[in-house]
């Protein structure tokens, strides 16, 4: 039988050199010379929907150190490969670094070991996996539920709170019902939870204006202010379902709340009967030098939520913990994920969380040597504002997730960076805030050196210093 219809997409011929070299219908995917460069760039920026435009100076060219990125770059020179300390690592995704340890074994289990399962398929690495995660969340009954993408985590989490909001009043919805109003989601001013379903709707009038219709669930309220939270529940008590907080808001610019603030959101939910939920998506997993910061400071959430690198900087992976009560909320398949805790992201999870725990008489663990070095990243923020009073605004932050605010554009300022070694970009995220465009993330890899720590503030200063003559000039 002959098939209709067109087979031209049969006629492709892929040719694989190396493991970034390939070449599609003889065309070559080299960056060797300038005209390698901007063909590649012209084909990315004509045919790539995003919405942000790919910055056309600089291309990944492989790897160095584990805390550094290898780019290619168009400098006055031409095009020039180098190296830069990565204070980015892919937002937050790589904080174990390039070390190809994590790497390794998942390429093992991946060729030698249980190969991809359905996800109602048991697998050797599913226990071990559900144990560990019990254990570093501090719930020793906690439920998992699996996913992909940190916004379906929070999506899940929000969702899970009105599903209970709307159990415990002996009710019954469809999803059509315009009774689900009577359920809400409180959530900070500028924070950031993703950028789908519920996670959309919690973003500000800018971020949701050409989206389409969103759920009306959120109440907002000033991040850091539990005054403000103490009011919202006198006066809508009765409609609220659940809490979301991050620790510390990361695309609003790295910002930390007054200390205790998180302690006093956990007690108020607990009076209330509420869910608190921590999205740890970003400050888990060592970022913040403890395995999940709410916890650690004496805000036990009902319910966790992570990601990023959470799949050890490999592998996509994302997860809600928390109270069995809760997530009996999933009991009638209310979801599904086709990668559901896949045996390779296990190995990815499981890997990560033993290096950042491993330690010995003679080497302490990561996530302390994360603490210490938060501690020298401070002081180096801190000599910062010391040499220039009347150029750097001000410093934010936890652990290994900062922000420097200067008089400068943050565009400018990463840029004048490049120059010195290091790579960073302006936090302006475009679903969240563009008040914040002067400030630039520093917020490295996990396994960032003492020296390279000291090289930040050695390249900030030469950069600030750089901009204050050309302003001056």
């Amino acid at each position: 039988m002959e098939v209709e219809g067109n087979q031209m997409s049969e006629r492709i011929k892929i040719e694989f050199d190396g493991p970034d070299s390939v070449r599609i219908d003889g065309i070559s995917n080299a960056t060797e010379t300038t005209v390698d460069f901007e063909r590649h760039l012209g084909v990315v920026d004509e045919a790539l929907a995003r919405n942000f435009r790919v910055n056309g100076r600089l291309f990944a060219a492989g790897r160095g150190d584990e805390n550094c990125v290898r780019v290619r770059m168009l400098d006055a020179s031409g095009l020039v490969e180098k190296e830069f300390l990565d204070l980015v690592v892919a937002f937050g995704a790589g904080g174990p670094g390039t070390h190809p340890g994590i790497a390794r074994l998942v390429a093992q289990q991946m060729t030698e070991g249980t190969p991809p399962v359905a996800g109602n398929v048991m697998h050797p690495l599913l226990m071990p996996t559900l144990l560990a995660l019990r254990k570093i969340s501090d719930m020793p009954n906690a439920r998992v539920f699996f996913c992909n993408d940190s916004t379906v985590a929070t999506s899940v989490a929000m969702r899970l709170a009105l599903w209970r909001h709307v159990k415990k009043r002996g009710r019954m919805l469809s999803a059509t019902d315009s009774a689900w109003a009577d359920s809400c989601i409180v959530v900070a001013e500028r924070g950031y939870h993703g950028s789908c379903d519920l996670s959309r709707a919690v973003l500000g009038e800018v971020a949701t204006s050409n989206f389409g219709p969103l759920p009306d669930t959120v109440l907002k309220v000033p991040f850091g202010n539990i005054a403000a939270l103490r009011t919202l529940f006198e006066v809508q008590g009765d409609v609220i379902a659940g809490v979301l907080l991050e620790p510390v808001q990361g695309a609003a610019g790295c910002v930390a709340p007054p200390e205790g603030y998180l302690r006093e959101v956990a007690e108020l939910c607990r009076d209330h009967d509420v869910v608190f939920i921590a999205d740890e998506v970003k400050s888990g997993f060592g970022r913040l030098g403890q395995f999940f910061y709410s916890p650690s400071v004496g805000a036990a959430p009902d319910l966790i939520c992570s990601g990023k690198s959470a799949g050890g900087g490999v592998l996509p992976l994302s997860f809600v913990i928390g109270k069995p009560d809760l997530m009996e909320g999933f009991e009638q398949t209310a979801w599904g994920v086709t990668w559901s805790a896949s045996p390779a992201q296990c190995v990815a999870l499981l890997a990560w969380i033993k290096k950042l725990s491993d330690k010995s008489p003679d080497s302490p663990s990561l996530l302390s040597e994360v603490r210490r070095k938060s501690l020298l990243l401070e002081n180096t923020l801190d000599s910062l504002k010391r040499k220039f009073p009347k150029q750097v605004v001000g410093c934010d932050g936890v652990g290994l997730m900062r922000s420097i605010e200067t008089v400068f554009d943050g565009r400018a300022l990463a840029d004048a960076l490049l120059l010195q070694g290091v790579y960073t970009t302006p936090i302006v995220h475009p679903d969240v805030v563009v008040s914040q465009k002067r400030r630039v993330y520093i917020a490295p890899a996990l396994t960032i050196r003492d020296d390279q720590i000291r090289q930040i503030g050695t390249a900030f200063g030469d950069a600030i210093a750089v901009l204050s003559q050309t302003q001056n000039g």
